[in-house]
């Protein structure tokens, strides 16, 4: 065995009395008190021998300052005892409480430590003959003291971190992501936004937008996201690769399976049935999926979300209107013949409510590859990435964060750190295992300020994991807030030919969308791809090697609502990891009611296009050959989705200051790609946090003028009312009134007359000369002109 005297790095450790002919260590016992007694050490074999095992960091920026937390149970920190403080002659004994750790001073002569609380004097002892627990203590050099007195071995090593790019080398992350977990830690903020994926990075995006508008309002933000720049767009919007068989036109499938990590499964057979997991990188999953965007249908809608919600997502001036605007929605020009098909799947499928309409896709197409190649794929990666690239640089080229969003990357968010049931900050981790503290802003008694957030955006498993290690596991147990879903999607697919050559180019691609409601009462969301990409994941299929390009394919695939299935769930391992329980229950049958219905749709789908686009199917026409194999007509394809504790404004109930905005957050899996609805619900959580609108109480004689550029602009306003002025506004309205960013300035008026405000702007390149021509606004009395 190697024994130093003092921790040298973050690690796991165990903790020895300093004694040759002594074999005891610290050992965690997990019962209620959580305390820690001095013991043999059992063999590495057994299953208690994790309680032997520390996990220590040193604090940045503070010389022989640790934190501990037993590898046994990570979400728990040592502390001075709460419960019995006065017992071992009123010194007290060390404890484990659910969160972080205290901060630990372990002082060494070289040869051993001793160690206590930091601004404290009593050592940690064991005079405790009957259960060895180790406490507080007087500090002693006598030869009694031998139990103040330890060593530590060092039985697990943190992952190194990845090696530097050769020096002759730059890469995005060298030259605008130098931010670390160390210098972020000197600040406090005002949110703390976990994740950069479809919830957390448009939130991210959304905060920086408002903090320009808002000048000396801005929130000081820090977001933190646990992989690197993987991408720096949307995988789709890069070289991606050639080749056809097993993920026909887009290749998203393919970066997306090659790029994601695999959830870790309480029995590895379940892993077969899940397609899904974590992509730990700048955009999360964003970077691969997200591009099919349909709204979930108005009932569905109304009946999970509640009507509140629900009319906050498709009124005229929507979230989700605003949503589709920020992703691009992109809705096809419709030729004589794409309106044909439609109107006749329209009248065959009349049945099952079906109303045929383009598929609604965030990305831009050329019109000749329509739904075949796409540009401009949204993803939130590109405005992450613009954000980081704007900041400016010193004499050594050396990035300067903006001065109230910061973005922290290749860091894990560990655990909150609570204040009672407030959120008070973080614990992240580094790539070498460093642990750091990051705190929300205090006041001067140290409280935390109560308009302070954490958002958590870390995804169905992260986010839970991240809320379980913060002592919320019972919590989430108690209020159903711990299980998965199955997305039930399934698919036929058929390879085609025209019969008539040059209907090819005359209908393109196409990809047609429609609800339909079943005989049961669910509604599902049906897709139809014809010589495009399905925008939706496949099995790939081993027997065929597609080698001729000149087949195209023809896809209809369904998308079914799932309730919460109880008997998925996610637990934590002995190192705090995530690991699910999740399954298929009742395992998918093409038997079920159903999927039969829907199986007979899609007969009806197949042969009306077959019919008005003149194709014939290859190898063979079941409908020839009297061969559906309807016991195995569709595939199933993925899983996914958790359920939380929120109130309708995503805030924890139970907590404080806690947000979560992932796809955590759906009470059941929709019968559509939730992507857009997580987005608009992302827009909507970032302007009830950092509105962009003050709420003023607006007098209705008064007018308002709010500059929210970004850059300072003068303005006058008009004064048709004829109201008598101050001097002071009289003299402004030769020179004009100077508004520096979220500035407000109000004018009395008449509440019957309304006003104009002319603005000018900055000119090209200057900071105080002004563009000769105004913009003008529309000032009412009583209502807010905002001058964007």
């Amino acid at each position: 065995m190697v024994y130093q005297p003092q921790p040298t790095a973050s690690g796991t450790y165990r903790v020895k009395v300093f004694n040759g002919n002594d074999d005891t260590y610290w050992k965690y016992i997990p019962d209620r008190d959580l305390w820690v007694q001095l013991a043999k050490v059992d063999k590495s074999d057994k299953p208690s021998s994790v309680q032997f095992k520390w996990n220590i960091s040193p604090v940045a920026g503070a010389s022989d300052t640790f934190t501990i937390h037993p590898a046994y149970d990570v979400d728990v920190g040592l502390v001075f005892s709460t419960n019995n403080p006065d017992k071992y002659w009123g010194y007290g004994f060390v404890q484990g409480q659910v969160g972080s750790s205290a901060r630990w001073k372990i002082t060494t002569n070289g040869q051993y430590s001793k160690i206590k609380i930091e601004n404290t004097s009593n050592v940690l002892d064991c005079r405790d003959t009957s259960a060895n627990c180790i406490h507080f203590y007087q500090d002693q050099s006598t030869n009694s003291a031998k139990n103040q007195c330890f060593v530590f071995e060092l039985v697990e090593s943190p992952p190194p971190p990845p090696p530097l790019p050769v020096s002759s080398s730059k890469t995005f992350e060298q030259l605008w992501f130098q931010l670390t977990p160390e210098k972020a830690s000197e600040q406090q903020y005002d949110v703390i936004i976990v994740g950069t994926g479809m919830g957390g990075g448009v939130i991210a995006g959304d905060f920086f937008d408002t903090n320009s508008r808002l000048g000396r309002s801005a929130k000081n933000v820090l977001v933190i996201e646990k992989g690197g720049l993987t991408f720096h767009s949307h995988c789709l919007n890069t070289s991606r690769p050639t080749g056809f068989g097993e993920d026909r036109g887009q290749q998203n499938d393919s970066f997306f399976s090659l790029f994601k990590e695999d959830y870790k499964f309480k029995d590895p057979k379940q892993a077969d049935e899940w397609k899904a997991g974590p992509m730990f990188n700048v955009g999360g999953r964003g970077a691969a999926w997200g591009l099919f965007i349909p709204r979930i249908h108005d009932d569905s809608l109304n009946d999970e979300l509640g009507p509140g919600l629900f009319q906050q997502l498709v009124s005229d001036h929507s979230w989700y209107r605003m949503a589709e605007n920020l992703m691009k929605l992109y809705l096809p020009k419709t030729n004589a013949i794409h309106l044909d098909l439609m109107e006749r799947l329209n009248i065959r499928t009349s049945g099952s409510q079906c109303q045929w309409q383009w598929g609604r896709i965030a990305s831009e197409f050329d019109e000749s590859n329509n739904f075949d190649f796409a540009v401009g794929a949204y993803s939130p990666i590109d405005k992450l990435l613009e954000i980081a690239m704007s900041k400016d640089r010193d004499a050594d080229k050396k990035c300067i964060e903006h001065p109230n969003w910061k973005i922290l990357i290749n860091t894990e968010v560990r655990r909150i750190i609570w204040q009672g049931t407030r959120a008070a900050g973080i614990v992240v981790r580094d790539r070498s295992g460093k642990e750091t503290q990051i705190f929300l802003k205090k006041d001067t008694q140290g409280k935390t300020l109560t308009d302070t957030q954490v958002i958590l955006g870390a995804g169905s498993v992260g986010s839970p994991a991240i809320l379980m290690r913060s002592g919320m596991t019972e919590e989430l147990q108690e209020n159903n807030g711990l299980h998965l879903t199955d997305h039930d999607i399934f698919a036929k697919s058929f390879t085609y030919q025209y019969t008539d050559p040059t209907m090819r180019e005359k209908v393109g691609s196409m990809k047609i969308q429609s609800y339909t409601r079943l005989g049961s009462g669910k509604i599902s969301l049906v897709n139809v791809a014809i010589d495009t990409s399905s925008f939706l994941p496949r099995q790939p299929d081993r027997a065929q090697s597609f080698t001729n390009q000149d087949f195209p394919q023809l896809v209809v695939a369904h998308i079914l609502p799932s309730p919460l299935d109880q008997q998925n769930t996610i637990e934590l391992d002995s190192k705090g990891e995530p690991v699910v329980i999740a399954g298929r229950h009742p395992p998918f049958s093409n038997s079920d009611r159903d999927v039969k219905e829907l199986r007979e749709l899609t007969k009806g789908i197949i042969r009306v296009i077959k019919k008005r686009l003149k194709i014939t199917l290859r190898p063979t026409d079941p409908d020839e050959t009297n061969e559906w194999d309807d016991e195995s007509f569709f595939k199933p394809l993925e899983l996914g989705g958790v359920r939380f504790l929120l109130d309708q404004d995503l805030k924890l109930r139970e907590r404080e200051g806690v947000y979560v905005c992932d796809l955590s957050i759906f009470p059941y899996s929709p019968e559509v790609n939730p992507t857009l609805t997580l987005v608009a619900l992302a827009l909507r959580l970032s302007r009830f946090i950092h509105p962009r609108t003050p709420v003023l109480t607006k007098d209705d004689d008064t007018v308002y003028v709010m500059n929210q550029t970004g850059d300072k602009v003068k303005v006058f306003v008009s004064n048709r009312a004829g109201v008598p002025e101050t001097t002071e506004e009289i003299a402004e309205n030769v020179k004009g009134r100077i508004l520096l960013p979220g500035e407000i300035l109000s004018r009395k008026r008449s509440r019957t007359i309304d006003e104009t405000a002319m603005v000018y702007q900055l000119d090209f390149n200057s900071k105080d000369n002004y563009q000769p021509r105004p913009v003008l606004y529309l000032a009412s009395p009583g209502a807010l002109c905002v001058v964007d």
